[in-house]
């Protein structure tokens, strides 16, 4: 505003170009800011909360979550903003969008889920939600599970960078989740390994009592 009324308008021109350098600049910031968080947890729920909390921020979302499926189920490991309520949570897969994402191996999207799974919204506690983009997480041709974001009923649909946004989350969380996995798998074949060989020598155990005990009879 100036004195005497009126407004004083100032314009400053930018070309294509320095359009392109900012976006790259914005796109280099948050992926720095996203690998510092990372790197600054170690245990794999926290690094799948920071995903979370990363989609939240700076895809301009209002819940996401991070969930592992089965054939018919899906599980939630990790979210923030309150979306699909605490981790452990399960869903039927079959008639959700989780399930077309899984199907067709892409991301999918729904421009007012409220309105087009209103049956199943109403039945999850999320008849609040209108925008909403499920990214399959897949890692060695296996899909591990799916990142889900959302905004509120009336909000506008996520843009193509904030998809590219989510799509580079997603892949962060597989590699998340394959390592965990890997991690479980070589704990449990350690600890079978471990149960093998006490059950073998407790079966050898026994044999060579007996035999040391009639050597020292036959001494």
């Amino acid at each position: 505003p100036i004195d005497g009324g009126g407004a004083l308008v100032l314009f400053v021109e930018v070309t294509a170009g320095e359009q392109v350098e900012r976006e790259l600049e914005e796109q280099n910031a948050w992926l720095r800011e996203l690998a510092r968080r990372m790197a600054a947890v170690t245990d794999s729920a926290e690094m799948l909360t920071v995903l979370c909390s990363s989609a939240l921020r700076h895809c301009h979302a209002d819940g996401a979550c991070v969930a592992q499926v089965t054939e018919t189920h899906s599980e939630v490991l990790a979210q923030d903003g309150g979306f699909m309520g605490s981790p452990g949570m399960r869903s039927h897969l079959a008639g959700s969008l989780t399930e077309q994402a899984i199907r067709r191996r892409e991301p999918v999207a729904a421009s007012d889920y409220s309105t087009e799974f209103s049956e199943r919204a109403g039945r999850l506690g999320l008849s609040t939600y209108g925008p909403m983009l499920v990214v399959p997480l897949v890692a060695h041709d296996r899909v591990l599970g799916i990142l889900t974001v959302a905004r509120r009923h009336g909000y506008a649909p996520f843009t193509e960078q904030e998809r590219q946004r989510v799509g580079v989350i997603a892949v962060h969380a597989a590699l998340v989740i394959w390592k965990a996995r890997l991690l479980q798998e070589a704990q449990e074949a350690t600890e079978a390994k471990g149960g093998f060989l006490m059950a073998m020598a407790h079966e050898l155990g026994t044999p060579l009592n007996v035999i040391s005990g009639r050597a020292a009879m036959i001494a």
